[in-house]
């Protein structure tokens, strides 16, 4: 999305027009290019023509994926990233098919992989979802004003606010994670393709297994757990979240 943004073709003609001016006659005007360029990228971030643009690009990837897997119920920018590590499966998917020696289990631990990130990204978007219904900001003044007042009757109200904004606390840090494992996945199954098409190359037998993808999982695995938690079971919905 901020890719989208600072590429615009308006974005961009601002920029070289405004430093075109600062080179041929007024200097200062370079120092504010860049602050304007930052304004206008922020304003195409949150252009809703922008983000349904986005949108339509990222279900034409889901389409382009083609088969059995569904990306109902997840949401936003995390579907693009989705998207990305699902077309490396597809592009190792291809290489295993021309490759001369195949490695043994890796095209269904690839597989496996890649359902449970659905599985988990929907989990995640679940999260996000709760995230945007709630105004943090205004949990916290409650809880100031709580703070400030002489009533015992608030003080189950003050520690219900407290808790939940623990809870939301945690959650942004889990979902940060995420993005992360998910950024290091499309990564790694990248270089996985990235080795089977130079042991093709080479006709050698590829310096990749099961194994690789299998310390994926766990990884993932481990991330899954730590998102199931922060709802106190498996199946997490916005209205069952622990601490509210």
């Amino acid at each position: 999305m901020l890719l989208n943004a600072a590429t615009k073709p308006l974005n961009v003609l601002v920029l070289a027009v405004m430093a075109a001016a600062a080179i041929l006659t007024t200097p200062w005007v370079l120092g504010a290019a860049l602050p304007i360029y930052g304004l206008m990228m922020a304003s195409t971030i949150r252009d809703p023509d922008e983000l349904a643009k986005l949108a339509l690009r990222a279900e034409g990837g889901a389409a382009a994926i083609g088969g059995r897997r569904s990306l109902e119920g997840i949401t936003g920018v995390l579907r693009e990233e989705v998207i990305a590590v699902l077309n490396e499966e597809r592009g190792i998917g291809q290489e295993l098919a021309r490759a001369p020696v195949k490695p043994e289990g890796i095209a269904d631990a690839v597989d496996a992989l890649c359902d449970e990130l659905i599985v988990n990204a929907r989990r995640a978007s679940d999260i996000d979802l709760y995230l945007a219904s709630i105004d943090v900001r205004d949990l916290q003044e409650r809880l100031v004003g709580f703070a400030r007042s002489d009533s015992g009757r608030v003080a189950d109200a003050a520690k219900a606010v407290a808790e939940q904004l623990q809870v939301v606390e945690a959650l942004v840090a889990k979902r940060l994670a995420f993005d992360e494992e998910v950024a290091h996945l499309n990564a790694s199954l990248g270089t996985i393709r990235a080795r089977l098409v130079q042991a093709r190359a080479e006709a050698a037998a590829p310096a990749v297994g099961a194994a690789d993808v299998t310390e994926l999982r766990d990884r993932m695995r481990a991330l899954a757990q730590s998102l199931a938690e922060a709802y106190g079971h498996n199946d997490p919905s916005p209205n069952t979240m622990k601490g509210t």
